[in-house]
């Protein structure tokens, strides 16, 4: 939770860079940074997965020769 909570954050800061670079006058700056935010929101929100146990391998290597 907490790396998603991370990236979240980062793709946040990416787009706040993007406005304050528009409003600075640096429209392609402002492009790059707002782009880059969003497509690392997308791919954050994309990776996601449930979260599914995953059954226990046994890989039969009891000795019951030995009793």
């Amino acid at each position: 939770m907490r790396r998603f909570g991370l990236n979240l954050g980062v793709s946040v800061a990416a787009v706040g860079l993007g406005i304050v670079a528009f409003v600075r006058g640096q429209t392609t700056l402002g492009f790059c940074f707002v782009g880059l935010g969003i497509l690392r929101a997308l791919a954050v929100l994309a990776s996601r997965k449930p979260r599914k146990i995953e059954p226990e391998i046994k890989l039969g290597l009891d000795d019951s020769d030995d009793s």
